[in-house]
Order: C-alpha cells, then sequence, then structure tokens
C-alpha cells in the first residue's frame, strides 16, 4: 500500500519551499536600484515635487539614446549608479501620483526594498491562487516544487524579479481576478481585472473570456471599474499629464524594438524581413535595434489575437469549469506576449506561473518536456551567446514555443475534461 503523506506534513513541506524561493529569490536580486522600478520612482519624485511635465521625459527614440538631463539627475540623487541604463516611465499617472508621498518619507532603496518583499509575497500568494484556479491532482509540495522551480529558474521570472518589475503585481491581480470568477464572485473579477488593466492595459485583453461566457456582471463591473480608475487619474494628475502620457503610448507603438528580450511574433517577422540586420541585435548584451513598426503590422497583429484567441475559447466551450478557466488564462497570456507591439519577457510571467496546470491537461512525460524547457532555456540562451550564428535564434526558439504550446491548447482531447452536464 503506497504511503500517503498527511496534510500536515504537505502544508508544512509547503511553506519550507515557498520561504526558500522567497530568500534566494530576494538575495539573488536584491540592489540598490531596479531599471523599472526606478523610473516609477523618478516619475512619483516629479509629481511629488509638482512638476509632472517631467514624468514622460524620454529620448527622442524613446527607449534607445540618452535620458534627459532632468531625469537622469532626479536618478542619480535617489541613488542610481552614475553606469546604470535609465528607462523611462511608462504607466499610467495614476501610480506615480499615489506613489509620491512616500518619496517625501522614505528613501528609493528602503522602497525598493520594501516593494520586492511585497512582489515576492504576492507571487507565493499567486501560485496559491492558481492552485485554487486548477487542482492538478497532486500533492500540494509537488505543485510549489515546480511552481518555484518555474519562477526562479526560468527566463520571464529571472527577468521580472532583476528588474522588481512592476509586470509581478499586474500579472497577480489578474490571477486573483479569475480565481474570483472561479469562485462565483463576478463583480469581485472585474473590480480586480480593471485594477489590473489600469496599471497596464494588456490584461484588459482578457474581458474576451467574461464576454465569451455571457456574463455581463463582470463585463459591466469591469468597464465602470476603469472609467473609475480614469476619472480619479484625471481629479488627480491633470488632464494635460494624460495627453502626455497618450503621446508616448503612440510613440511606443509605432516603433519595434528588437533585442533578445522581446519574444513578440513581430519580431520574428521583422528578423525573417531583414535576417541580416535583425540577426545582428539578438546577442544579450547586445544593443537594441529600434525599427519603424508598419500598422499594417499592429492590424494584422490584433487580428492574429483575436482569431487565435476565439477559436481556443471555441474549443473549450463544454470543458469543466476549472479545466476550461485554467487552459483559458494560460492561452490567452501567451497571446498577449506573442502579439503585443514589444513582447517583453516577463510579459510571459502569467503563463509561467499556469504551466504546473500542465501536469494534469496532457500525459505526464509531455508535461515534464513542456516546462524541462522553460527551466533550461536561459541556460541554454547564455551558452548559445559565444556562437554568433545562434544568436539568430534568440526569439524565434521561446516563440515557437510558446506558439506552439498554444496549439497544443487548442487541441487537447476533449475526453475526461467535459462538463458533468455536457459529458
Amino acid at each position: 500500500m503506497a504511503h500517503q503523506t498527511s496534510p500536515k506534513v504537505n502544508i508544512a513541506v509547503s511553506v519550507v519551499i515557498c520561504a526558500l524561493f522567497m530568500i534566494f529569490a530576494f538575495l539573488s536580486n536584491h540592489k540598490s536600484w531596479f531599471q523599472d522600478m526606478g523610473a516609477v520612482w523618478v516619475a512619483a519624485t516629479f509629481f511629488a515635487n509638482d512638476m509632472p511635465e517631467h514624468m514622460y521625459d524620454a529620448p527622442d527614440q524613446f527607449f534607445q539614446g540618452q535620458m534627459p538631463d532632468s531625469w537622469a539627475d532626479a536618478a542619480f540623487a535617489a541613488g542610481a549608479p552614475n553606469d546604470v541604463s535609465l528607462v523611462p516611465y511608462v504607466y499610467p499617472p495614476l501610480w506615480a501620483a499615489l506613489i509620491a508621498p512616500v518619496t517625501k518619507i522614505s528613501s528609493a532603496q528602503a522602497f525598493f526594498t520594501l516593494s520586492q518583499v511585497f512582489q515576492l509575497l504576492a507571487l507565493v500568494g499567486a501560485m496559491f491562487l492558481v492552485r485554487r484556479i486548477y487542482k492538478t491532482g497532486h500533492p500540494l509540495a509537488a505543485f510549489f516544487a515546480v511552481s518555484c522551480a518555474l519562477l526562479y529558474l526560468s527566463l520571464p521570472s529571472r527577468v521580472a524579479l532583476a528588474q522588481n518589475q512592476p509586470q509581478i503585481l499586474v500579472t497577480v491581480l489578474t490571477i486573483f481576478a479569475f480565481a474570483r470568477y472561479g469562485a462565483g464572485r463576478s463583480l469581485q473579477a472585474g473590480f480586480l481585472l480593471a485594477m489590473a488593466s489600469a496599471i497596464k492595459l494588456a490584461p484588459a485583453a482578457f474581458i474576451l473570456i467574461f464576454l465569451f461566457d455571457r456574463d455581463l456582471r463582470a463585463a459591466i463591473t469591469f468597464f465602470l471599474s476603469l472609467v473609475g480608475f480614469l476619472m480619479l487619474s484625471v481629479v488627480i494628475t491633470g488632464w494635460d499629464t494624460h495627453t502626455v502620457f497618450l503621446e508616448r503610448v503612440q510613440q511606443f507603438d509605432a516603433h519595434l524594438v528588437v533585442n533578445a528580450y522581446n519574444h513578440s511574433l513581430s519580431v520574428v517577422w521583422a528578423q525573417f524581413s531583414d535576417w541580416k540586420t535583425v540577426s545582428a541585435a539578438l546577442p544579450v548584451e547586445g544593443p537594441m535595434l529600434l525599427l519603424e513598426q508598419p500598422k499594417v503590422t499592429g492590424m494584422m497583429l490584433k487580428v492574429v489575437f483575436f482569431g487565435f484567441c476565439l477559436t481556443l475559447l471555441f474549443r473549450t466551450r463544454g470543458m469543466r469549469p476549472d479545466m476550461q478557466l485554467a487552459i483559458r488564462l494560460l492561452g490567452l497570456g501567451i497571446m498577449l506576449g506573442l502579439t503585443a507591439p514589444v513582447g517583453w519577457v516577463h510579459y510571459y510571467l502569467l503563463p509561467i506561473l499556469l504551466l504546473p496546470c500542465l501536469l494534469n491537461l496532457v500525459p505526464k512525460r509531455e508535461a515534464a518536456i513542456w516546462i524541462g524547457i522553460q527551466l533550461t532555456f536561459p541556460h541554454v540562451l547564455f551558452i548559445a551567446q559565444s556562437f554568433p550564428s545562434a544568436n539568430a535564434f534568440s526569439v524565434i526558439l521561446p516563440v515557437a514555443f510558446w506558439l506552439s504550446l498554444f496549439m497544443r491548447l487548442c487541441y487537447l482531447p476533449q475526453e475526461g475534461m467535459k462538463h458533468p452536464t455536457t459529458a
């Protein structure tokens, strides 16, 4: 008779695994300045000092070039090292305004430490929420072991943790929203998804799930909450600040950023159009290449997103609700990264958190292959940097991985997955 681990032991081991993940993730990524969170701090400092006109200062080519002196001076005054690469603030003005009071009572370094601890705790909470959305059938400790390994070793998570990326909070809020949705709490789901979308607009695409399910309560709550956040932002920061923000968004969307960390279909398309030029920009330590993004390319990516997502939504009709929700979240999260104007690798953090669900969606050996690729890809990528010809595949391979996984989700066998009422 097989030995069964007691629930208390299972929970205790899970807590130890999560604690070790937090300790190692904090120590291996903690530093005095985080690029992306540093941009949030500088923007908040400008707002706190009644200089909101400088919040969206950026180079002429946005991510390429030197930051304006006003921005650089504020960053260095806050403790940014002289050799750090500064990046502009790319989020809605509301969040800089809400953090502004903190800049008067805290140092940037204390803020970074607190935000890093908070985001690590949030990631642990997200793992628990994923488990609530879809129980894999594996022991809790095994689930957390796989999840923590992915969060510590996979490239999307490593980049997010190394930058203390606000994308972590956005991802956790999105998962929280659908954990509540799976529990039948449509109003809470709509509000939480709106909150995530108010930080970064991309999660708004997940409203497709509400609409496809004809859950008008969730959809209407989402829209009303998002409008509420917008009105609050305008009241606090003023309309002029939002005008500048929208100009920056348009400027950002009009360009294609080519480097080893932009895992989007647009980069692959550009690479096949001009193999030599684009491939030369793909070494990990190489400078990024900035190309103009044709409007037709942006439209095509939107068509691809909606077409593929609708295919997945139709293919998963009639499945068990928990399984259906996990597959849809994973699939739409993949498509968001693939079709975003700039599909930064940390955009795939949500799919990484949902990958352990594969343990019950596909055969065990196949699941081990999908998960194993994500665990080993960072090492393969850095080893490949020694071979110039291999750099050309640093974007093609992860894009092919995610696209293949999406297609696999679309064609999962229906047996054993159907809702009891449709079986």
